[in-house]
């Protein structure tokens, strides 16, 4: 099988693209193909759950931000029409052959929705008319058939999906939010965002939503309140957002875990913030209290969160958030609780083993609440 892979990326080096439209169609009809092969291949060790089981990945598409460096958009289109797919046999054949384009397989699993089953008695015939169309035209083919569909099966569709927020960075470090929200619980985010709306009608309504959306969250944090998720009980109370600045410049930032921080959002920050000295020169707090205690003060814990910035474990990208300190030679083994002995991981990696492991055998500390 690898030999297969070594041939193909050996052919692909090898490769001059004459220039011109007919090459390049070609081209982009086998780029397609292959496409077909790695959904494939996607939707496999999805369903086996190698990534997380063997990896130690949360998701095959965390995996495949990680191992593969796609793009969160990326990594989750690509399992959602990979798990699709395995419903739909015919239209995965029609793209591995070249009959349906990349383009169109991705209309044609938007728009099955709740009716597989009627869509797989009819998949032959579909995919045969589908296949000679433009992209255009199969848009318009598949939101009549569709239309169809929801009119031929009796009663409303079930909104059985849970409620879901994606918040991904973009490659320019800005942030998109995307959701979606059943009726009752829409309804309670409009309700939400009309109430912290500051009415002004010189800023677009769009604008007026983000802002809205970022007062909610900013009071909720001034709250000082925690979410209880049965999980995580006890954990550590973290500051709204942590910053490194060098004191040497201090028009200059970064978020933890994240991108350069605006300047003007720095100084703004700066004036009503709780700082929290952690020096890389010179004395500083104490970051190594030896065998005195198996809990890592705060000071101590910060420095691991600026040094790691998130789960250390191959593969794992979740942040520093989701993590606990973790002894890298266990205390009750002799090991120091010191920065060079301390790395940040996630829960459930504590228990791991093997050379890939960033740390065998030990134990994870939550610290002080």
């Amino acid at each position: 099988m690898f030999d297969a892979l070594r041939e193909l990326r050996d052919a692909v080096t090898r490769l001059v693209v004459p220039a011109g439209p007919d090459a390049l169609a070609e081209l982009v009809a086998i780029h397609d193909m292959l496409g077909a092969r790695i959904a494939a291949a996607t939707g496999e060790v999805d369903a086996s759950g190698a990534c997380e089981e063997h990896d130690g990945a949360v998701s095959t598409a965390a995996w495949l931000r990680g191992r593969c460096r796609q793009t969160d958009e990326a990594a989750r289109r690509a399992v959602r029409t990979a798990r699709r797919l395995r419903h739909l046999p015919g239209v995965a054949r029609a793209w591995e052959d070249g009959r349906l384009s990349s383009g169109q397989v991705e209309v044609i699993v938007t728009h099955v929705g709740r009716h597989w089953a009627r869509f797989a008695a009819q998949e032959a015939h579909l995919v045969a008319v589908l296949a000679p169309l433009r992209f255009d035209a199969t848009v318009a083919a598949m939101r009549q058939w569709r239309a169809r569909a929801d009119a031929l099966d009796d009663g409303p569709e079930p909104d059985s999906r849970p409620d879901t927020l994606h918040l991904s960075r973009t490659l320019a470090g800005r942030g998109e939010l995307r959701a979606s929200l059943g009726g009752d619980v829409a309804e309670v985010v409009s309700v939400a965002l009309r109430a912290a709306e500051v009415v002004d009608h010189a800023v677009p309504p769009a604008e007026r939503r983000a802002q809205a959306l970022v007062e909610i969250c900013r009071q909720f944090l001034d709250a000082g309140a925690r979410a209880a998720d049965g999980k995580r009980p006890g954990r550590r109370h973290r500051p709204h957002l942590n910053v490194v600045v060098d004191v040497a410049q201090l028009d200059h930032g970064q978020y933890v875990g994240g991108g350069p921080v605006d300047p003007a959002a720095l100084g703004a920050l700066l004036c009503d913030a709780a700082v929290h000295r952690v020096l890389t020169e010179g004395r500083s707090a104490i970051l190594d209290v030896g065998r005195a205690t198996r809990t890592i003060p705060a000071a101590l814990f910060d420095a691991v969160v600026l040094r790691d910035q998130r789960c250390r474990w191959p593969d794992c990208d979740r942040p520093a958030s989701w993590c606990d300190g973790h002894h890298v030679v266990p205390w009750q083994e002799g090991g120091h609780t010191a920065l060079g002995n301390l790395v940040l991981l996630r829960l459930s990696h504590e228990h791991a083993d093997g050379d890939d492991a960033p740390c065998c055998g030990g134990e994870v500390i939550s610290g002080p609440g």
